[in-house]
């Protein structure tokens, strides 16, 4: 099991499905697109030794008015998989028919493919390489 550390987690930002950011700029236009008009402070990230994994449910996402968590990531020889699930402690969002839930954790650098799993469904993240 990898150690992690969650930058932010809640509802909105426009992205579906999961992706692994690698680069101070990348991470920049992705905060600038999704947080930004939120006014939430941007998470320090070190990218000469961490990298961001981040999971998103979408607007249609896999199931509707709950948040999300990355729960636990793991490294499983040449690969790392990063497992997310319906958060715990997220409570339903009223008069929403389908939310963006999203979770960002920073993890150690490395050159391992990375896989998101959703309880038993692979999930290969949009940006898998540097």
């Amino acid at each position: 099991m990898i150690q992690f550390d969650s930058l932010d987690k809640g509802f909105c930002g426009t992205y579906q499905g999961c992706t692994v950011v690698y680069t101070q700029q990348d991470f920049d236009n992705l905060w600038d697109m999704n947080y930004a008009p939120m006014q939430r402070p941007k998470p320090t990230v070190d990218f000469s030794k961490e990298m961001v994994l981040a999971a998103y449910t979408g607007p249609s996402g896999l199931w509707s008015n709950s948040g999300i968590e990355i729960y636990q990531v793991n490294d499983v020889g040449s690969a790392l998989e990063a497992l997310f699930r319906p958060s715990a402690d997220s409570s339903p969002v009223p008069f929403v028919d389908r939310i963006n839930a999203y979770h960002l954790v920073k993890v150690p650098c490395s050159d391992a493919e990375v896989t998101f799993l959703f309880e038993s469904m692979r999930i290969k993240p949009w940006q898998s390489r540097r």
